[in-house]
């Protein structure tokens, strides 16, 4: 399979994204396939294209109209050496695209080499994967790993919906006809007559196709090494996996190539968007699915992510344990009044509430930025945490953001002072290890530079 590594907001060539003369017109043809086409299209004909955030609506910053990659220019050129001159720009999307024989990777811009430990290292993280139990960089492993890691997320938004249910056909033979006769069974098994009769009967079961499917696919990561914990990562998780394997009684591990076969036909019903994207997932897991199209060459497979999202999330699961609050804005969970009235005849369409990335209420307000901040902060973002501080009655306020430089500072700040009311903002920018050579040197270095940026925070407020 050919491969290609691409970063996020950035332009390439064709020959500098690894692209090699003698496989330039294959990559070529497979990746015009998807350029210049909007993510919301490609994700809707695509079933198996997977996007995290499960929807485009939750992403940060309504990516539906955007492009995964535009090639330009778009023409198809003569020859090998005019094709590998050709531009990729990228979007704000990170992930893993297959299209034909060719893999995609498309990896943070805040890493200098090819390694994407930054992406592997995040996803890790907002999983609850136990980082300490990884002996390997996914990298090196298996190309399947990464989609494991979203198994458990996947299955506990799903869940929120209930136990899947759906209509099972149930075979029976005693005295009590409930069903369908089903002549051939009864002749076979009842003759000569003893009182019983063999029937069918159809009723709605949490034992079905699709949550067979998932207790396959939980056995699965139970038994492949150094990913069990996933399955653990938290209550919620735990509480799941144990509901799943209580449901599924007829459970049995030979019947795995037969329950793949009965979820070909993806859920459909709207009420259970969250388990068709469960669904998805599992199916790619279990068939050891590398990113490539379909035999029909019609679908793409891989998963994407918001890259804004990604960095909140994580920057989230650091502050999260030192009593920062994270509301969560399109739950409309864990908002601050603006106004001293609970009235629903407000200047906005929230019912006068803000959203800041994370606060520690008496203390700070950061807001999280996946972008470069070293020339400085937008007029609409100063204005934001601003308000927020001035809302709050929260002195200390500021922006944390990933930055390229050599983690021998750690933590690189600017501080700045507001007039009128008073108050401090500070641009934090948290260094990204650059140039390890394994997975286990960066997270070592990154680790080191959580804890110097929980010591920043609290020395600005102590």
């Amino acid at each position: 399979m050919n491969t290609i590594i691409l970063n996020d907001c950035s332009s390439t060539t064709f020959l500098d994204s690894g692209a090699i003369e003698d496989n330039i017109l294959e990559i070529h043809s497979d990746i015009i396939k998807i350029s210049n086409k909007s993510l919301y299209n490609l994700v809707k004909d695509n079933e198996d294209l997977l996007m995290f955030p499960n929807t485009i609506e939750e992403t940060s910053d309504k990516l539906d109209k955007d492009f995964i990659l535009t090639v330009s220019p778009s023409q198809i050129n003569s020859t090998p050496q005019q094709l590998l001159d050709l531009t990729i720009q990228t979007s704000k999307i990170m992930g893993f695209i297959g299209i034909g024989n060719t893999q995609i990777n498309i990896n943070s811009r805040f890493e200098s080499s090819t390694s994407n430990f930054l992406l592997h290292y995040m996803l890790q993280r907002i999983c609850h994967v136990n980082l300490f139990d990884m002996n390997h960089y996914a990298g090196e492993a298996d190309s399947l790993d990464i989609f494991i890691y979203f198994f458990p997320l996947f299955l506990k938004k799903a869940m929120r919906k209930g136990v899947f249910r759906a209509y099972k056909t149930f075979k029976h033979n005693d005295s009590s006809l409930r069903g369908s006769l089903d002549v051939r069974r009864h002749i076979k098994v009842n003759i000569p007559f003893c009182g019983n009769i063999a029937y069918n009967s159809r009723e709605i079961s949490f034992d079905n196709n699709v949550t067979e499917l998932i207790r396959h696919t939980i056995e699965y990561i139970k038994n492949k090494p150094g990913f069990k914990s996933l399955l653990e990562g938290d209550k919620d998780i735990k509480q799941a996996v144990k509901t799943i394997v209580s449901v599924t009684t007829s459970y049995e591990k030979s019947k795995r190539k037969t329950i793949l076969e009965a979820n070909r036909k993806p859920i459909s019903h709207p009420y259970y968007k969250d388990y068709s994207n469960l669904q998805s997932l599992c199916k790619i897991i279990l068939e050891h699915k590398k990113l490539q199209y379909s035999n029909k060459g019609k679908q793409v497979y891989g998963i994407l992510f918001d890259g804004s999202w990604l960095w909140e999330e994580y920057i989230g699961s650091i502050l999260g344990n030192y009593g920062f609050i994270h509301p969560e804005n399109k739950e409309k969970k864990g908002g601050i009044r603006l106004f001293d009235k609970d009235i629903e005849d407000t200047f906005d369409n929230n019912y006068g509430k803000i959203y800041p990335d994370f606060y520690k209420p008496e203390e700070f307000i950061l807001d999280a930025k996946y972008k470069h901040l070293e020339n400085g902060v937008g007029r609409e973002d100063l204005y934001q945490v601003i308000s927020y501080m001035h809302t709050m009655k929260i002195d200390e306020g500021g922006y944390i953001y990933p930055n390229k430089q050599e983690e021998s500072n750690t933590v690189n700040r600017l501080k700045l002072n507001t007039i009128g009311y008073g108050g401090n903002l500070s641009v934090i920018g948290f260094s990204i290890p650059q140039n390890k050579k394994t997975y286990k040197e960066f997270r070592q270095s990154i680790l080191s530079n959580e804890e110097a940026l929980i010591n920043y925070i609290n020395d600005r407020y102590n």
